[in-house]
């Protein structure tokens, strides 16, 4: 059953909420937190990865089509100081990236299960996978940190779609990843022909990319002929 068709069911499975923290930037490593554990008493594991029960309470993910996003807040247990020994190593983890994952329990890896049997495991089934950054520590003590969470869009000159649209200009880097081509001197900026790789340069319009795939290939053109002769408005 598709996760969809379980969305739509009058009492669908429970609802599992999971986060990591990345600190790899920082010279860490990926931290997996749970605030519960699995049927068989232990930490719970997605995709592979295991994730160490913790007492957190996570708000505000509320999402908005209009205006900035709401700033999320994740309140964790800090009765071990833990949570207090990474803020202190990691710069308080301003700017650390945090991954909210939301599945069905359903969906979990088999060794959650007795036996380790689950038919249904299926780590590439999430309702949703929503990345934020830490933008502040607002209070800690010994009992609980609690962090303020903000969304990528949030971020200044940010734009939605992040690619503008644009008829018959390719956006992608000559030779580069995007564009793929690694052949002789074809052409210069103004599709003239050139056997010199210090003169030869696409220029960026669909005439550059046939030069060089041909006429009747596949093309990687990384711009949007057919807009076109779509009418707006």
């Amino acid at each position: 059953m598709s996760i969809q068709a379980e969305l739509q069911k009058l009492a669908p499975d429970t609802l599992i909420e999971l986060f990591e923290l990345d600190l790899t930037p920082f010279g860490g490593q990926m931290q997996y937190f749970h605030s519960g554990v699995n049927e068989l008493g232990q930490e719970l594991v997605f995709n592979g990865n295991a994730y160490t029960p913790w007492p957190m309470q996570a708000s505000g993910f509320k999402k908005s089509a209009k205006g900035l996003q709401g700033r999320p807040k994740l309140v964790m247990a800090n009765v071990t100081g833990l949570i207090t020994g990474l803020a202190n190593d990691y710069q308080d983890m301003i700017g650390a990236s945090i991954t909210r994952r939301v599945t069905f329990r359903k969906y979990l890896d088999a060794v959650n299960f007795p036996g380790s049997v689950n038919p249904n495991a299926n780590p590439e089934a999430h309702i949703s996978v929503e990345k934020y950054s830490i933008e502040r520590k607002p209070s800690e003590d010994d009992v609980m940190v609690e962090f303020e969470l903000s969304s990528p869009l949030d971020l200044p000159n940010v734009s939605i779609p992040g690619r503008v649209v644009v008829t018959n200009i390719c956006r992608s880097i000559y030779r580069g990843g995007e564009c793929g081509y690694a052949g002789p001197a074809v052409a210069d900026s103004t599709d003239q022909p050139t056997t010199d790789l210090a003169v030869d340069s696409c220029s960026q319009h669909l005439s550059g990319c046939k030069l060089r795939f041909g006429e009747h290939n596949p093309l990687p053109f990384g711009g949007f002929p057919a807009t076109n002769i779509i009418a707006i408005g």
